[in-house]
C-alpha cells in the first residue's frame, strides 16, 4: 500500500499498520509497548503510518476523551554474532 505523507503534518500518512505489528516493531519490553500491552485492542488505534519517516499516529481511545500519540519507530538493529 503506497503512503502519501504531506512533509511537516503529522498523522497525515495513508499508510496503515496493525496494531500486533506495531507491537512487534517496538523494542522488547520499552515504556511505550508495555504501554500498549497493558490496555485492551479496542481502546488503541493505530491511525496513520509514514514508512519513510517511520512515523505512527495511534489514537487512544475512552470515554472521557481521544488522545493521538505521534511517534517515531526506532530502527531495527540486528546484530551478527
Amino acid at each position: 500500500m503506497a503512503s502519501t505523507p504531506i512533509d511537516g503534518k503529522p498523522c497525515q500518512a495513508t499508510q496503515r499498520l496493525s496494531q500486533a505489528t506495531l507491537l512487534a516493531y517496538l523494542p522488547e519490553g520499552s515504556k511505550i509497548q508495555e504501554m500498549f500491552l497493558g490496555m485492551s485492542l479496542d481502546e488503541w488505534e493505530v491511525i496513520s503510518f509514514n514508512s519513510r519517516t517511520r512515523e505512527v499516529c495511534v489514537e487512544l481511545l475512552n470515554d472521557s476523551k481521544n488522545v493521538l500519540l505521534s511517534f517515531i519507530i526506532p530502527a531495527i538493529v540486528f546484530n551478527r554474532s
